[in-house]
């Protein structure tokens, strides 16, 4: 979602200011993303795991 967003404000003839608005909003929302992955693979790897939280 957020690469296109950014790519937006490349291909509009939007005023200077708003192109940077936009395509920092996407470039944040890309680089969140980006950096939150490992822990969503841990989230889905305790979630999944056949073991349970009580359990050392």
């Amino acid at each position: 979602m957020a690469l296109p967003v950014a790519g937006l404000t490349w291909a509009e003839q939007l005023p200077l200011w708003i192109r940077y608005g936009i395509g920092g909003t996407g470039v944040a929302a890309g680089a969140a993303a980006w950096v939150a992955w490992p822990y969503w693979y841990f989230l889905a790897g305790q979630h999944l795991s056949r073991t349970p939280k009580s359990e050392p």
